[in-house]
């Protein structure tokens, strides 16, 4: 479909795309008319942009998940008996982050298309940092959960975040190492939390004990993340400060086969429901969920042993962030395969019952259950996957089209020459 337009036109420019669709990206081009042909050597911009956007999205994932088990650190420590926890108060406040962060979800969503993903992540870590540091202060169990809950709000931008940038700036092909390097954030946090964790214990402080300190250093550490993520990471690539207009104009136009878009602030309630009606949705977040049930239980109760079985959620979150077009599709569907993360981690913990010890045989034939059951729906989505491009194969590729069509802001469903990854 070829869209006819101009930049100082509000005319409907087609029968289902106007001018306010557009991507940002486009009138980038159209107005800086940066050059295709520019001498730019593809590779290393690559690798300039991979040393200034990598390392900060590995920084906030590493500390996510950090201050996220903090709590389980800190148990060992003497939280439980300086606070006089009693019955399920510790599982509580352990599940409580996970209800927060589910719940945080649905505004993330909506102020995820209405403001940059870089600052929204920024003030995000900030204020969790910030969170950490306050469970400090905790007295009693009502003070734990508080601050449980805030941290909780403000983790669950990360996903959704780390998930819009990662494609903004790299083509679908070159996502999924990316996602992967950032997430290892994951595991290094769990090798970092214990050295950490080890050496606060040795803090021997009469009337200031060493979890509390581990909080507060922390939370801080997380704050200077926090802030350096908004001092370098720009909004999108065209705000980049360090790249020059031709290396822009070449990125842009490498990324355009995403079909995804860059920066697009309009908001279209049809594609929320296109997302309720989307099947490869419907298959990530109960892959998502599934493979989740065991991250609950070993995030909750072990800080030993290694969460090897997520290692599947970076692959999902690169499908997610690959697969789905349309801003406010996009925005909404990562809020959802982020938040089904939550649901998992809520269920895991309570398949393990005290009438069940010492083997929880019941919990671990749900645990092995649920693994067997993510596999099989990613196989379901696989098919899914290749049904989906067959059906779509009549219609003319991208490169047969012209750049406004490939920022035209339509969801996958709607892009005849939008192809699915897997």
């Amino acid at each position: 479909m070829e869209i006819k337009a101009s930049t100082d036109s509000k005319d409907e420019i087609s029968h289902s795309t106007t001018l306010r669709d557009l991507d940002q990206a486009y009138y980038y081009l159209q107005r800086t008319g940066a050059n295709v042909e520019a001498d730019v050597n593809l590779r290393s911009l690559r690798r300039k942009i991979d040393w200034r956007i990598v390392p900060l999205m590995f920084c906030a994932y590493t500390m996510q998940f950090i201050d996220k088990v903090l709590l389980n650190y800190a148990a060992v420590m003497g939280l439980n008996k300086n606070l006089r926890l009693t019955g399920n108060n510790f599982t509580n406040a352990a599940t409580a982050f996970f209800i927060a962060y589910l719940i945080a979800e649905i505004p993330n969503a909506y102020v995820l298309q209405l403001l940059p993903p870089a600052k929204w992540l920024s003030l995000n870590v900030i204020l969790w940092g910030i969170s950490t540091a306050c469970t400090a202060a905790a007295t009693n169990y009502h003070s734990l959960l508080a601050a449980r809950i805030f941290l909780g709000i403000f983790e669950a931008s990360i996903a959704p975040s780390l998930m819009l940038l990662s494609s903004q700036w790299y083509t679908k092909s070159e996502q999924a190492p990316r996602f992967s390097l950032w997430y290892c954030g994951l595991g290094v946090g769990q090798i970092v939390g214990g050295v950490l964790s080890y050496a606060f214990q040795q803090v021997k402080r009469p009337g200031f004990e060493g979890w509390r300190i581990m909080f507060v250093v922390l939370g801080l550490v997380t704050v200077i993340v926090g802030v350096a993520i908004w001092l370098v990471l720009p909004d999108t690539p065209m705000k980049a400060k360090w790249l020059s207009e031709a290396e822009k104009g070449v990125l842009l136009r490498h990324v355009a086969i995403n079909r995804t878009g860059i920066e697009n602030r309009r908001f279209k309630p049809s594609q929320i429901l296109e997302v309720f009606m989307d099947v490869q949705l419907w298959l990530l977040t109960f892959t998502t969920i599934l493979t989740s049930i065991s991250s609950g239980v070993v995030t909750t109760y072990s800080a030993t042993l290694i969460h090897c079985i997520t290692a599947v959620l970076p692959v999902i979150y690169q499908w997610t962030a690959a697969n789905v077009a349309g801003q406010t599709k996009r925005v909404v569907s990562v809020a959802l395969v982020a938040g089904s993360f939550s649901v998992g981690n809520i269920i895991g913990p309570q398949t393990f019952q005290a009438k069940d010890a010492p083997q929880y045989i019941p919990a671990k034939i749900t645990v092995l259950a649920t693994q067997a059951g993510a596999a099989a729906v990613a196989f379901v989505l696989f098919l899914y996957y290749v049904w989906a491009n067959r059906r779509k194969r009549g219609t003319p590729g991208a490169e047969q089209q012209g750049q406004q069509d490939l920022w035209d802001g339509r969801t996958d469903k709607e892009d005849g020459s939008f192809r699915y990854v897997y």
